[in-house]
């Protein structure tokens, strides 16, 4: 991860080219506009809020303190746009109330989030943003294992041994097993992904991160993603900084917030085609096709018990199907290996995440 200093300054410099300020709506607002005020050496605002005159000063030397130096600029912004990678996980679009930047106010090249009162909510806790905010904690976990748990599992979906009977009976559980198996794997896939998150203190790190800096929300280098959370009393006389990329103060933040996941799955389609990339289901659905296709030499026998004979073409036909299946999954394992994301969009399964949005961040 790139250290605050290593960032390019061009983002903020052009934000500043463009914001416009407002009155302050609140009283967290107008201490910002104290501190900016006291950083630049200008006049402080009038109180609306009852902010004592000065209180900007002491939070100002103790910025100087910490090595933060520079012209204060107040982001002065209701809203910021998102990386793409965010907008995805919403339909219609991503509303407003979700695009507020992380920070609020910016000194020399340090994105500030100013925090009061003990207690602060870092995300908003409506479903795309925690969802989103999942997506971008998974690319921190290595999904290698099981993705090839699941590539050797759905190698096993061919049929293989023949039993004696009916060459109907025989061919209508051949179709059946392969079914079945496919959905004792994806319920088996279910479990293994939720002993995964379960209790995952690196993933827990990851979520906590994103929610206190947005930096896969809005992007490391946009104005909107912070670097820092200064905790503050309004009277200026207590602040406290902390480096947001602290890995021991990220696990603090995430102990609080406790992100539990669990797992819900999407309509199950045994038929169709895929449209873009290959999805389980279709996957299934075309190895059941593949089935019947190479069935059909023998289903002119129908009725009749198995000979040697047909026991040998069918046990090939398996064969063929599970040759099929390998080169089939060749096409998917690079996509499913890449992340969990895809592992879940291949799998067709949505993650549904509880998580506490209000903690202290004054630890």
């Amino acid at each position: 991860m790139k250290s605050f200093k290593e960032q390019s300054n061009k983002d903020i410099s052009k934000f500043r080219d463009q914001v416009v300020l407002s009155e302050a709506r609140s009283k967290g607002e107008e201490m910002e506009e104290f501190i900016v005020a006291a950083v630049n050496g200008t006049t402080e605002p009038v109180s609306r809020f009852g902010i004592p005159k000065g209180a900007g000063q002491p939070i100002a030397n103790y910025l100087k303190t910490k090595g933060i130096n520079g012209k204060g600029q107040v982001l002065g912004a209701d809203t910021l746009n998102v990386t793409k990678e965010w907008a995805k996980h919403f339909e219609g679009g991503v509303p407003a109330s979700t695009r507020t930047p992380k920070t609020d106010f910016i000194v020399g090249r340090a994105k500030i989030s100013l925090k009061s009162g003990g207690a602060a909510q870092l995300m908003s806790g409506a479903k795309s943003e925690t969802t989103a905010t999942f997506h971008a904690a998974a690319k921190s976990l290595d999904n290698q294992v099981l993705s090839n748990k699941l590539l050797r599992m759905i190698e096993g979906l061919a049929p293989s041994g023949v039993a004696p009977g009916q060459l109907k009976t025989v061919i209508k559980q051949g179709k059946d097993k392969v079914v079945m198996k496919a959905n004792a794997i994806h319920k088996e896939l279910q479990e293994e992904l939720k002993s995964v998150f379960a209790n995952n203190q690196k993933f827990a790190n990851a979520f906590a991160y994103e929610a206190m800096s947005g930096d896969t929300k809005f992007g490391r280098q946009s104005p909107g993603s912070c670097t820092y959370f200064l905790n503050v009393s309004f009277d200026g006389k207590n602040a406290n900084m902390k480096v947001v990329s602290n890995e021991q103060y990220i696990s603090k933040i995430a102990s609080q917030m406790k992100p539990s996941v669990r797992f819900k799955t999407g309509s199950q389609k045994i038929k169709g085609k895929k449209t873009g990339n290959y999805k389980y289901w279709s996957v299934v659905g075309l190895i059941v096709d593949k089935l019947e296709e190479d069935l059909q030499p023998v289903m002119g026998y129908q009725g009749e018990l198995l000979t040697e004979g047909l026991v040998d073409k069918i046990r090939q036909i398996y064969q063929n199907v599970k040759n099929y299946i390998i080169e089939l999954f060749r096409k998917v394992r690079d996509f499913i290996s890449r992340s969990y994301t895809n592992l879940l969009e291949f799998l067709d399964i949505e993650p549904e995440i509880d998580v506490i949005d209000t903690v202290r961040t004054d630890i």
